[in-house]
């Protein structure tokens, strides 16, 4: 078992579980027309509780295999609902998670380990946006043994990595990597 017994019997003044969850795209345009290639969409979510006791939680994701089947319990402050549904591939999880309640239930169900942040679980789903959330214009310059590359990220109107209206942000954490040979 995975469950950190030393911190049982531990009490918190103010018990706190966050949840972050974070898309990762890798992607290979078309030169020119900016066509998808490639691509590849990861999601990891980690956890990170403060919670006294054995704390036993559920997580629930909008898993195109419990559509239509949502159950919304009485204790439930603020049920949602949602029309973005995603097909959950390559799913791994972290060893405080029950996979047989995932495999039967689709809900994640698991005791967090105590004040440390982990990868609860990750897994891969198909890119469904129409527009991809920027366009990357590059030019390289090569003068004798010296290169020079320039790079212009330009976002798409409209697009944003979150859906509140109040709080939008274009993206986060944009890394892009220039392949360059050895020699």
């Amino acid at each position: 078992s995975s469950t950190d017994l030393s911190t049982v019997g531990l009490n918190y003044q103010e018990e706190e579980i966050t949840v972050d969850v974070k898309d990762e795209f890798y992607g290979i345009l078309a030169k020119g027309d900016n066509r998808i290639l490639q691509y590849n969409v990861l999601t990891r979510v980690h956890v990170l509780s403060f919670l006294s006791g054995l704390a036993e939680c559920r997580l629930g994701l909008n898993d195109i295999l419990i559509k239509g089947n949502e159950i919304v319990l009485r204790q439930d402050i603020m049920p949602t609902t949602t029309t973005k549904w995603i097909q959950l591939n390559d799913c791994h999880f972290h060893s405080c998670v029950d996979e047989e309640a995932f495999a039967s239930a689709r809900v994640i169900m698991f005791n967090p380990l105590d004040a440390c942040r982990f990868e609860l679980m990750r897994f891969r789903s198909v890119f469904s946006e129409k527009t991809m959330p920027f366009t990357l214009r590059v030019t390289a310059s090569v003068n004798g043994a010296e290169v020079e590359l320039q790079s212009w990220l330009m976002m798409s109107p409209g697009f944003s990595s979150n859906r509140d209206p109040l709080s939008q942000v274009p993206c986060e954490n944009v890394m892009i990597r220039y392949p360059v040979p050895h020699k």
